[in-house]
């Protein structure tokens, strides 16, 4: 190996170390208590690439129809992208997702606060149907809608079905996508 190819990559490698740095430190990684100075998710990784990251993971989750709108979330409740979800009536501020999450001194979550879920995000008529560590399920039986809520270590993700569609596939679409986000620290 040359010098000039080593110098090469040594520099990809420092790029790389200083991109998980940022990813980590200033989108909420870190653990200092100092909030100014960590920036949005979003703020990061359209700085890193022009925002294709989050447009192509939405793509990719609309190629086989399994689901009708998704809706990714900082930890801070702000929408950093959507597709086919009105997040008009979503505070720019952010929403607080974390609550549905929290859990008792027992540790469960809260029945109560996590029974509102469904109405408080997309409106009357969503029941919770079921909750795990990390996802809420709800479904509107008027409607024959259902939506699936997944936490991440950095985002939350909301996403949503029709009466056209399986509920257990876009369940299925939605955890997986948070399930990656886990495996990657995301």
């Amino acid at each position: 190996m040359s010098i000039r190819t080593s110098k090469k990559n040594n520099n990809n490698n420092k790029q790389n170390e200083n991109k998980k740095k940022i990813l980590n430190n200033e989108a909420g990684g870190s653990n200092d208590n100092n909030n100014n100075n960590k920036k949005n998710l979003n703020d990061v990784i359209e700085n890193e690439d022009g925002g294709q990251f989050w447009k192509q993971i939405i793509t990719n989750l609309f190629e086989h129809d399994y689901i009708s709108g998704v809706v990714i979330f900082d930890l801070n409740g702000i929408v950093i992208t959507n597709k086919n979800i009105n997040t008009k009536s979503f505070p720019k501020q952010g929403i607080n997702l974390s609550k549905y999450f929290e859990k008792t001194p027992l540790g469960q979550l809260n029945k109560e606060v996590v029974a509102n879920c469904g109405i408080e995000l997309l409106g009357d008529g969503y029941i919770v149907e079921g909750v795990s560590k990390y996802s809420i399920y709800g479904f509107n039986s008027k409607t024959k809608c259902g939506f699936s809520l997944e936490k991440t270590k950095t985002t939350f993700i909301l996403g949503t079905f029709n009466e056209k569609q399986d509920k257990f596939d876009a369940f299925g679409v939605i955890g997986s996508l948070a399930n990656d986000f886990r495996a990657i620290a995301l």
